[in-house]
């Protein structure tokens, strides 16, 4: 019992990581206008070359969230998807104090805006 619980129990956990991280990085690499928003984002918080973090940033979430699904090179997936996260926590979360809606760069309804902050 024991052996198929630590066989399959991250499977859920895998899932459901996977499957956000390409729901988020998808728009970022399938369309001109997904790519352009978050890149115009990215400079916006001072992030260097925005154009191509853009696309690493993009391929990374896509390709990482593919690999979580399919259970291949989790180990390198999760580095890379940690340090996704820790950037965004420290450049975009921290400073908008974790408003899932409300990040820089975006309305305060939460719509896309060319790089401007909110005098809230």
């Amino acid at each position: 019992m024991h052996e198929k619980l630590s066989t399959w129990g991250s499977l859920p956990l895998r899932l459901i990581l996977g499957i956000s991280f390409i729901y988020h990085g998808y728009p970022k690499v399938s369309s001109a206008a997904g790519h352009q928003t978050f890149a115009t984002l990215l400079a916006g918080i001072g992030i260097p070359a925005p154009d191509l973090t853009a696309w690493v940033v993009g391929v990374v979430e896509v390709g990482a969230g593919v690999a979580l699904l399919i259970g291949a090179f989790v180990v390198c997936a999760s580095v890379l998807l940690a340090i996704d996260m820790l950037v965004a926590l420290f450049k975009v979360h921290l400073a908008a104090g974790f408003s899932l809606i409300n990040i820089k760069s975006m309305g305060s309804r939460g719509s896309s805006l060319p790089v401007c902050r909110d005098t809230n």
